[in-house]
């Protein structure tokens, strides 16, 4: 007879802990809508990566889930595609080129975290992000040399000039981050900090040749900051 009992209670024991399981689960909280934004803080000013997005987080579990985000970024680069000469008599003239554009961004990235200490969660995230806009070339003659003083001549720096040429530009990265949070019961904040790993850039215009470049970075370090609401 104490036998029977004692089954009897260990089938209600592992009943009740299944239901609290059960319970546990239907409780959790798997989707998480909010801001993000990315500032150039550390990487180099003449490239900038900052962005302002939508973002919104779907969780397979309470440590995997997948991220997607949509919003605009606000692409600069001095970094020359290409760069002309002009020698007319004995001056030389060097031109770069700029590119300046606000481009539509849309991401998707995988995600994995863990509780650190009660609120407070550690999480990485390998994202992938598209970029499509229009923008304007900025040329500026950086050196004129005037082959006048031996024997290496005199330097003139000029300013900007604008152009009103338009280009399209299409933009792709794939980039690694890690960071804090803290989780409450219906919000949640945090920082974390990305690195451009791998981009891929090409511009159309039609005053000049299609163009792109592919870029492999491990020094363009940058933060983001988000606040999200779970449900």
């Amino acid at each position: 007879m104490k036998i029977i009992i004692a089954m009897l209670f260990t089938i209600g024991s592992i009943q009740l802990a299944t239901a609290q399981n059960e319970h546990l689960i239907k409780k959790q909280k798997r989707n998480e809508i909010g801001l993000t934004a990315e500032i150039n803080a550390f990487s180099n000013i003449n490239n900038s990566t900052a962005f302002q997005a939508i973002q919104y987080k779907h969780w397979q579990n309470e440590h995997f889930g997948m991220r997607f985000l949509l919003g605009k970024r606000d692409y600069y680069s001095d970094v020359s595609f290409s760069t002309s000469y002009r020698i007319d008599g004995d001056t030389l003239t060097k031109t770069n080129y700029a590119t300046d554009a606000t481009i539509a961004i849309a991401g998707v990235g995988f995600e994995a975290q863990r509780q650190f200490y009660k609120k407070v969660y550690l999480f990485a995230t390998v994202e992938t992000k598209f970029g499509f806009g229009e923008g304007y070339i900025d040329s500026f003659p950086t050196r004129t040399v005037y082959n006048d003083t031996f024997p290496w001549g005199r330097t003139v720096t000029t300013k900007f000039s604008y152009s009103a040429a338009t280009y399209n530009i299409f933009y792709a990265s794939v980039t690694p981050t890690f960071g804090a949070k803290l989780q409450f019961n219906h919000i949640c904040f945090g920082t974390e900090m990305s690195l451009y790993l791998l981009s891929y850039t090409s511009m159309k215009n039609q005053s000049r040749p299609y163009e792109s470049m592919l870029e492999f970075d491990i020094s363009t370090i940058n933060p983001r900051f988000f606040v999200h609401y779970r449900f």
